[in-house]
C-alpha cells in the first residue's frame, strides 16, 4: 500500500470526509482451485449500497461467491450469476468506506482487467477500472457503460422461482378455463 493510500484508508475508516472518493488494494492475492484479489478498500464516499463489477477481458470470469469478506456487517453478493460469470453484484446497508475481496476464475498468473461499478441507489458514485497484470492491481477511473438496472437485471432466476411462476401460470390458466364454461 501507498502512502496515500495508508493516509486516504485512516481518513475514510475514521469517517473523515475525503475531497476524492479513493478505492485501493493492499492485500495479498492468494491462489487456490480459483484465486482471491486481497483486500480492495474504498473510502469518501456518500452512501454507496451497491456494487457491481463487469469483466473485460475476454476469456476471464469471475468464480462465486465474487465478493468476499466485507468489512461491514451486512453486505451479501447480490443474486445468483452461476458459479462462473462476466458480471457480478453486492449490495448491502449504504457505507462511507468498506473493504471486500474479490474471487477469480482461474491462475493469478494471468492477466485480467474488470471494472467496479459503486452505485447509491441508481445513482453512479464511481465506476474504477482495475487491471491486474499477473502479479500487481493497477487501478484506475473507469467510464460508466453500465446501470444498476443492468447488473439486477443480469442474475440468473432461481430454479425453485421459475418453478413456482410456472405453476402460478398454470393454476391461473385452469381458473379462467374453469370460469368460461
Amino acid at each position: 500500500m501507498n502512502v496515500f493510500g495508508g493516509i486516504a484508508c485512516v481518513l475514510a475508516l475514521s469517517g473523515v470526509a475525503l475531497a476524492e472518493p479513493v478505492l485501493f488494494h493492499d492485500g495479498t492475492p492468494q491462489q487456490g482451485n480459483s484465486w482471491t484479489s486481497g483486500n480492495f478498500n474504498a473510502g469518501g464516499f456518500t452512501a454507496v449500497d451497491f456494487m457491481g463489477v463487469s469483466m473485460n477481458s475476454a476469456g476471464d470470469s469471475f468464480q462465486s461467491p465474487v465478493f468476499q469478506s466485507f468489512g461491514n456487517a451486512g453486505w451479501d453478493n447480490f443474486g445468483n450469476y452461476g458459479s462462473t460469470s462476466t458480471i457480478a453484484a453486492s449490495s448491502g446497508p449504504a457505507f462511507v468506506s468498506n473493504s471486500w475481496q474479490f474471487q477469480f476464475a482461474g491462475n493469478m498468473s494471468d492477466p485480467l482487467n474488470f471494472d467496479l461499478y459503486l452505485f447509491s441507489g441508481s445513482t453512479i458514485e464511481g465506476v474504477f477500472n482495475i487491471d491486474w497484470n499477473g502479479s500487481s492491481f493497477s487501478i484506475s477511473s473507469g467510464s460508466a457503460s453500465l446501470t444498476r438496472g443492468d447488473f439486477e437485471m443480469a442474475v440468473i432466476p432461481l430454479p425453485t422461482a421459475a418453478a413456482m411462476a410456472l405453476f402460478g401460470m398454470a393454476a391461473v390458466g385452469s381458473r379462467r378455463q374453469r370460469s368460461v364454461a
